[in-house]
């Protein structure tokens, strides 16, 4: 077993990154730290994962302004043990995988660090009980649940596109 900061450490550098551009006055930026993307100045279409194709092949996209979008999922890393599948999402209260129905959660916001842990914590919780907690910090979601449906919350309309592949 190994165990490292990715819930959180990815969101803080780029947040680091971002406060460092800023510094220097640069108006126009897209910060890529894998699953963690960040939009400085004008609109970014930024792209997210599609949980059944290979890495790189989105399944719609967000438009965002001077935000951060941060996608945690299942999908990534795994394996098959007697036909079960083990992901590296785990329930903090059973230490077995998450098993809340969801296979990839996006989370558009201001603050990367902050979207990194809610992301991979509602990999756990499952929709219906972080939608509270998004509420509560402003923040917007993409939901993509097992049987692949996709769900956003109010303040994405417009600002979403699913892909037709």
């Amino acid at each position: 077993m190994q165990i490292d900061l990715g819930g959180i450490a990815k969101g803080y550098a780029a947040d680091q990154a971002l406060q460092i551009l800023k510094k220097n006055k640069v108006r126009h930026a897209l910060l890529n730290f894998g699953g963690t993307v960040i939009a400085l100045g004008r609109e970014q279409k930024i792209g997210i994962q599609h949980p059944y194709q290979k890495n790189g092949q989105s399944i719609a996209e967000v438009s965002v302004r001077n935000k951060a979008v941060v996608t945690s999922g299942t999908y990534e890393r795994g394996f098959f043990s007697q036909g079960r599948r083990y992901h590296h999402i785990l329930n903090p209260r059973t230490g077995c995988p998450a098993d809340s129905g969801l296979l990839s959660v996006t989370l558009v916001g201001q603050s990367a660090m902050e979207l990194d842990a809610l992301a991979t914590g509602l990999c756990v919780l499952g929709r219906n009980a972080g939608l509270p907690l998004l509420e509560k910090h402003g923040i917007e979601a993409v939901f993509i649940d097992n049987e692949g449906e996709i769900r956003i919350t109010p303040g994405l309309q417009g600002k979403f596109l699913l892909r037709r592949n």
